[in-house]
């Protein structure tokens, strides 16, 4: 991802809160270079230090060998840490509240490559990926590396994930953290214990739709306190909501080790549509991409998306069922993990390898039918992917059936005219409060207070670009609306 495109995704707000940060340990700091090392690092926990306050060191008696030592203040944890990075060791302290949730972190001791390796206490991007994280952060997944230094920043990356699980699993006195499988995915609550009292319990994050399981999400944590227990009843129409909360709440009060619940039947992604008549559409479209990037030797890195689109409309065209599905396939010099490989026809001579997704080239593939048939067979899908295809939002598929659901009910027109409306023209994306795409303010601003209301639900589980080079989904639906075929209804 270049840098340009990094600028139209991360909000201003969040870059002024993080420099503000960054301004304020720096200031601080000025002039303890002198003073004992123990008096610096008291100065930089103080900062760093998740509500401020006073601490105290805690004996750490887990198995990390990264954590080296524990601090404890009122609002959280600040824990000292090591690791291998490029070079050599990096030292590094990480502030985690009391949630779990990343607040800050400071690079102490570090010998990498000036430029390279060395971004990873400075670049302001990579600091900004890295607040408010939960211990579930992926290099080249839901966090760009630092340039030039994929293996120190997936270090850092590495330390950041064992702070946050090891205030998770540790909890702040009385607060016990749980987290089961809601209906969009997981979702992750906090219960605070008043001796054998449940005093409280809070929904620290979830990927639920708030029309659906609004109710579940107010209604459910009340009830358990009410009850003190988490055998309570469910909200109609709000299942599976409803039952990852119980059962995050049941995994908080057994310290993560309750048996998990029957899952029951999913709640419908799409309204029921009825038709007296009906087509059913294919629809294909291919986009390839230079990209992303080069490797460590200069040699591109290619990829092509296919994204195919099943649809069943009516006979006034309006969408009746849609399904979404997209293949996408690099050569196998991109270093993501999970990303199907074509190194070309046999007989071209390979092509460079990243076997070990380390962003260094281990070679070339082999020149044979065997390699050519094998990585083909190999190819999955977005959907296949899973829960591996990580995004800012939840995953892929999750966020396919959210549009999905958004599309029922409307014609292939007016999936286009929504689009051009509530996108951006930038990068394709639904529109937000913080867009910075050229033109993306203006056109955010010049819609009604209900329409920002209906992008603040979509993107709140959708915020995938609809048609860029990662793929073109509209182009797909289109087409299946062109091709489609009667189907016919008559039984018997």
């Amino acid at each position: 991802m270049n840098e340009s495109m990094k600028k139209l995704l991360i909000p201003v707000a969040v870059i002024l809160v993080c420099a503000i940060i960054l301004a304020a340990a720096g200031a601080g700091l000025a002039g303890t270079a002198a003073a004992n090392a123990e008096k610096e690092l008291n100065d930089m926990i103080a900062y760093l230090m998740p509500g401020g306050g006073e601490f105290e060191e805690v004996e750490y008696t887990g198995s990390d060998a990264k954590i080296t030592n524990v601090y404890k203040g009122e609002g959280g944890y600040v824990l000292a840490m090591t690791t291998n990075g490029f070079v050599d060791e990096i030292k590094l302290l990480v502030a985690v509240d009391n949630d779990g949730v990343v607040k800050g972190y400071t690079v102490r001791d570090i010998h990498d490559t000036y430029g390279l390796g060395l971004g990873v206490q400075d670049d302001l991007f990579f600091l900004v990926g890295l607040m408010n994280s939960q211990g579930d952060l992926a290099v080249n997944s839901n966090i760009d590396a630092v340039t030039g230094a994929t293996i120190s920043s997936s270090a850092v990356v590495a330390c950041v994930n064992a702070a946050s699980k090891f205030v998770q699993e540790a909890g702040a006195a009385g607060v016990l953290t749980g987290t089961a499988d809601g209906f969009m995915g997981p979702i992750t609550v906090s219960v605070t214990m008043d001796g054998d009292t449940i005093a409280a319990v809070e929904v620290v994050s979830n990927s639920e739709t708030p029309e659906i399981a609004g109710n579940a999400l107010e209604q459910i944590p009340a009830a358990i306190v009410a009850a003190n227990s988490a055998d309570v009843d469910i909200v109609a129409g709000a299942t599976y909501t409803s039952n990852g909360i119980i059962n995050a709440v049941k995994n908080a009060l057994s310290g993560g080790s309750s048996e998990p619940e029957p899952e029951p039947t999913p709640e419908p992604t799409q309204a029921p549509q009825t038709a007296a008549e009906a087509y059913q559409g294919f629809g294909l479209s291919n986009t390839v991409r230079m990209g992303p990037g080069s490797d460590d030797t200069g040699t591109p890195v290619y990829s092509i998306n296919q994204v195919f689109a099943n649809v069943v409309f009516d006979g006034d065209g309006k969408i009746l069922a849609i399904y979404v599905d997209q293949l996408e396939y690099a050569t196998p010099n991109y270093d993501g993990a999970s990303m199907p490989h074509f190194s070309g026809w046999p007989g071209q001579g390979g092509y460079n390898n990243d076997s070990n997704h380390d962003a260094v080239v281990d070679g070339t593939t082999p020149d044979t039918e065997e390699q050519f048939t094998e990585e083909v067979a190999g190819w999955i899908t977005k959907r296949d992917r899973g829960d591996d295809y990580i995004m800012g939002t939840g995953t892929w598929h999750e966020q396919m059936d959210a549009f999905q659901e958004l599309f029922v009910g409307m014609t292939v027109d007016e999936v286009e005219e929504w689009f051009a409306k509530y996108c951006s023209d930038a990068n394709g994306r639904p529109l937000k409060e913080s867009s910075s795409g050229e033109g993306d303010a203006e056109k955010y601003a010049a819609l009604t207070d209900d329409e920002k209301a209906m992008l603040a639900d979509v993107t709140s589980s959708a915020t995938m670009s609809l048609n860029d080079s990662h793929g073109d989904i509209l182009s797909a639906i289109r087409a299946s609306f062109d091709n489609m075929v009667t189907v016919d209804l008559t039984l018997g």
